[in-house]
């Protein structure tokens, strides 16, 4: 019996939430990921795409190259995410920069400014 269109999205569904989240525990518990099956070209592309929505794209990194060779992304798509990575630390070095000017001249005015929120 042919699967159904819906079946087959929900397949892919389940096997991307899968990947994501199995790479996204490897980065935040610091072990090595451990995948049952490697993933497509395309899954691989929207994995990427899904940790930039979620703003993991580093963390998903991290996981990604502790993957092995043979279950790792083509190399376009890792240089890609690697650049990602770097665009990313450049931005919150900016950030960092800017909050410090923007402390220093709080305390100079009497204020002890709080950070609620980190990057």
């Amino acid at each position: 019996m042919e699967s159904s269109n819906s079946e087959k999205f929900m397949s892919k569904t389940n096997n991307l939430e899968y990947y994501f989240f199995t790479l996204i525990r490897s980065a935040l518990w610091g072990t090595p990921p451990v995948l049952s099956s490697t993933p497509c070209n395309d899954d691989w592309k929207e994995l990427y795409d899904i940790s930039k929505e979620q703003t993991v794209t580093g963390i998903m990194l991290d996981a990604v190259s502790q993957l092995p060779e043979e279950q790792k992304p083509e190399t376009a798509l890792r240089l890609q995410w690697i650049m990602a990575q770097k665009s990313i630390e450049v931005q919150n070095r900016k950030m960092d920069n800017v909050l410090a000017c923007l402390v220093s001249e709080c305390r100079e005015q009497g204020l002890e400014p709080y950070l609620l929120k980190g990057q």
